[in-house]
């Protein structure tokens, strides 16, 4: 579900994507420097990259919480 957060991220995403996706992300890593690259070479890939990569995160964070889940219960053989 999409919070207020998101939608305040949304709109800094329209003028700087990389800030927007770094703040989503908490911290510099290879989503930011994407983002950086495709705002720099061409500025609206760079929008609708961080824009998906804020309203995609809530997934991919229930399927990293289920990832740890299951190691906890599976141990590494």
């Amino acid at each position: 579900m999409v919070q207020g957060k998101d939608i305040a991220l949304c709109l800094v995403a329209i003028v700087l994507p990389p800030l927007a996706v770094y703040i989503n992300q908490n911290k510099l890593n290879g989503v930011v420097c994407l983002n950086l690259i495709l705002t720099i070479f061409v500025w609206l890939p760079g929008v609708i990259h961080a824009i998906w990569v804020i309203l995609k995160g809530h997934s991919v964070k229930a399927v990293r919480g289920l990832e740890d889940a299951t190691e906890a219960l599976i141990p590494d053989l």
